[in-house]
């Protein structure tokens, strides 16, 4: 599962900037286990989010020191959505350079709109991005926005993009 994935990494500052980003396992699993999404916290205003914080190189959250995303240093831009039974919440996911955890940020996260509108440009997004990680509701409309091509190998440029 992409959550296993995110937070799997053994980066003690990068884990901790992941977890607060966008919730822990968990508060995850906990709400799975008990069959509501209210468990998150995510469907009521006891949620409190980090702001994103724009920078000209990258992005950080407001009061995590350790979490800091650089543009040069993102690998690959995914989104998938999540079901929170009455619902949806559409996720970025940034993959970064140096094996540290990716940071998952949240639609919900006051400064979303700003960073959405910002990178979609920078990277070049696909067009309808938004719409088809939006629709159908409850669906997890997993996608891969953006990958870096590494340097050097024939072909990357043209596959950059899955």
């Amino acid at each position: 599962m992409l959550f296993d994935f995110i937070y799997s990494s053994h980066n003690e500052a990068h884990h901790g900037c992941a977890q607060q980003a966008a919730g822990s396992d968990e508060q995850r699993r906990g709400a799975v286990a008990r069959g509501t999404a209210a468990a998150f916290g995510f469907m009521s205003n006891s949620r409190t989010y980090p702001r994103i914080v724009l920078e000209a190189e990258g992005f950080s959250l407001e009061g995590i020191d350790e979490c800091r995303v650089l543009w040069a240093g993102v690998r690959r831009i995914t989104t998938h959505k999540l079901d929170l039974l009455t619902s949806d919440e559409v996720r970025l996911v940034f993959e970064l350079d140096g094996g540290t955890s990716p940071i998952e940020v949240s639609e919900e996260q006051p400064g979303f709109e700003q960073l959405r509108l910002l990178v979609e440009t920078k990277f070049g997004f696909p067009l309808g991005w938004w719409e088809a990680a939006m629709k159908p509701a409850f669906a997890a409309n997993e996608s891969i926005l953006f990958v870096r091509a590494e340097q050097g190998h024939a072909g990357d440029a043209q596959n950059a993009r899955a």
